[in-house]
């Protein structure tokens, strides 16, 4: 028997112990990024967010994590399950299923009417990690509708890599230009999104640069003849050399022209400059754009839905 309360962040620790049973290396993290993603999360929904513990020994043996949109204008009447854990010797027993229903309870009286499976803003996973069968029919047996196909996290080391230094870009700097993003080119790069790419990519753009984020971090494509922004690329490089790629788009006038490698070579080498040395692109299925980089998968995703 388990008992099921409401998930606190004391409980921090112990859903770090349970989480490291349930995942393997690719997918581990530390505990200050459990507490960004989550407890400390303007969305997270602690009302719906619930831990289950051996009713004998006090144990912790399985937690769901949901949060609430509060972007009503993008996300509305949304939630997601950003982490739904329950320890290997305790499933088969209806405990994840239990913890989901009674969350899903909280959800519709709230006037919830879809759920995703992660994909959350600052997310822990983009879908279901390392999806297998059992995993993918508990999600199904709850209502919730996968998508056809699987999604990956790719990595490459950008610093001995040959295939970016031999990259030609002799034709492409005949009519374009890469940049970093200045002060002036912010309005033009928000309304570049939003005829192009509105919604999530447009947001996340807005608050990163209302938050003052560094422009450094920003790769503008440009006409040399037109001071419009015809494509960009987000960047991210963490204290320890990781780094981060994406977004990353183009204008439609100009796709089916090999554009979109040239701006991804640019944006690899200013990762390079910002002292980035392994790179992850997450939540994508263009292995062979990334792959002419030496991109590989290193985690793989299905994502879902549930509408009511």
């Amino acid at each position: 028997m388990v008992i099921i309360s409401l998930l606190e962040k004391k409980d921090a620790e112990n859903i770090m112990k349970i989480y490291q049973e349930c995942f393997d290396s690719a997918f581990q993290i530390q505990e200050d990024k459990l507490n960004q993603s989550v407890f400390d999360a303007s969305d997270f929904c602690g009302e719906a967010s619930l831990i289950a513990k051996d009713e004998n020994t006090g144990e912790t043996v399985g937690c769901i994590v949901i949060k609430l949109s509060d972007n009503q204008q993008l996300y509305p009447n949304t939630a997601w399950i950003t982490l739904l854990l329950v320890k290997p010797e305790y499933r088969r027993r209806g405990i994840g299923r239990c913890m989901y229903e009674k969350s899903e309870k909280v959800l519709r009286d709230k006037g919830v009417h879809k759920i995703y499976i992660g994909q959350d803003f600052a997310n822990l996973f983009s879908g279901i990690p390392s999806p297998q069968k059992e995993n993918e029919e508990f999600f199904r047996m709850c209502g919730f509708i996968l998508n056809k196909d699987k999604h990956y996290d790719l990595e490459a080391d950008i610093v001995n890599n040959k295939k970016i230094d031999d990259f030609n870009t002799v034709e492409f700097e005949k009519e374009f230009i890469t940049d970093i993003l200045e002060n002036e080119d912010s309005d033009r790069l928000l309304t570049f999104l939003r005829e192009e790419f509105p919604g999530r990519w447009e947001y996340e753009a807005e608050t990163y640069l209302g938050n003052k984020g560094k422009l450094e971090n920003i790769v503008i494509l440009k006409n040399r003849t037109d001071s419009g922004i015809l494509g960009y690329c987000m960047l991210a490089v963490h204290e320890d050399r990781s780094g981060g790629l994406g977004p990353i788009g183009i204008a439609h006038s100009i796709r089916g022209r090999r554009v979109g490698d040239y701006i991804l070579s640019q944006s690899l080498l200013q990762l390079r400059r910002l002292g980035a040395e392994k790179v992850c692109i997450d939540w994508t299925i263009l292995k062979d754009f990334y792959g002419q980089f030496d991109f590989l998968p290193v985690r793989t995703f299905r994502s879902g839905y549930k509408e009511f």
